[in-house]
């Protein structure tokens, strides 16, 4: 009778490990392992959206002129070390989502044009979040 209770006892503490681990995945990087391909380059390149969206973190600096004045300049933005660390971990995220993707199309979805289009399209988007993370780093 003790051999069966470890046995279940075993077999419970497995479930949960891997009920956790799933869990785990699924919040770290936000895609649910068991969807299809299809659907996890979806919400990966979802996710991708949003984070370019956050990437326009300002204006950047203009020259105004009113009428009949001297032209002015607008008050400059600070840039601050922690904008532009805020600029390229958002640029991390966007070109990890974009492997993510690739890594998808090239193993599960070889020969689907679809699927390599996502590819290109999160290298694209990875490209530029790259542009914007040096441009606020040179300043």
């Amino acid at each position: 009778m003790t051999v069966w209770r470890i046995v279940v006892g075993a077999a419970l503490a497995a479930a949960l490990v891997s009920c956790g681990g799933a869990a785990k995945r699924k919040a770290t990087t936000g895609v649910d392992s068991n969807a299809s391909p299809q659907d996890q380059i979806r919400t990966l390149e979802s996710q991708n959206r949003t984070l370019l969206g956050r990437l326009d973190l300002g204006q950047p600096e203009k020259a105004g002129v009113d009428e009949g004045k001297q032209p002015t300049t607008t008050r400059p933005q600070p840039r601050t070390s922690t904008r532009c660390d805020d600029v390229c971990r958002i640029t991390a995220s966007i070109c990890g989502n974009a492997d993510r993707i690739c890594r998808i199309a090239r193993e599960k979805l070889p020969n689907d044009p679809w699927a390599k289009r996502k590819c290109d399209e999160g290298q694209s988007s990875c490209r530029g979040a790259r542009t914007r993370c040096d441009r606020c780093r040179s300043r």
